[in-house]
């Protein structure tokens, strides 16, 4: 009855382990997914373009890429002409044709992005103007003075800008001025 028992419990200990291999094959297989993330420089394209235009030489580069290149009207609307006669990685065609025409990429997921290249620093400059322009619509002096219950000057007092760290200490007059 012992050696039967201990037979038994080899049979069910070497299924466990079998269903356990079998879970774990499985588990595997449902997790991974295939790596479809690869880098610009994974692409080899061979690009022989004379005298076309950046959205004609954009189509040749998708139909040897996975990659959709997005453009404005003002990419498919540029009159430069592109001369390119190599075979290399995507991202230096890419920095190839940057060197012809004024318009960068960015790749983001499977999309390339076009860009213009004036306009984009032309939107950091309107930014910088207008922050310029919003802080000095904002800049507010607040005088005062603090004063104890009888009505004596504070010097030395602190004075603080609710909810930041802006702030200024009072005169030998209990006189404050600050910018807010």
């Amino acid at each position: 009855m012992n050696n039967n028992l201990l037979r038994q419990l080899v049979l069910i200990s070497k299924q466990t382990f079998k269903y356990f291999l079998l879970q774990l094959l499985v588990i595997q297989v449902v997790v991974a997914e295939p790596s479809s993330s690869q880098s610009m420089e994974d692409y080899q394209v061979t690009l022989n373009v004379s005298n076309q235009k950046l959205v004609e030489v954009l189509a040749a580069l998708e139909k040897q890429t996975d990659f959709v290149f997005a453009y404005n009207q003002q990419v498919a609307k540029d009159k430069s002409r592109i001369s390119i006669s190599n075979t290399a990685d995507l991202k230096t065609i890419l920095q190839k044709l940057t060197e012809q025409v004024d318009f960068d990429f960015k790749r983001v997921n499977n999309n390339i992005y076009v860009t213009h290249i004036n306009s984009r620093l032309k939107i950091d400059e309107v930014i910088e103007f207008e922050e310029d322009v919003i802080s000095a619509q904002y800049d507010v002096q607040v005088s005062g003075k603090v004063t104890d219950e009888n009505g004596e000057p504070l010097p030395g007092a602190s004075v603080t800008v609710a909810g930041t760290t802006t702030g200024t200490v009072t005169d030998m007059d209990g006189n404050y001025t600050i910018t807010v």
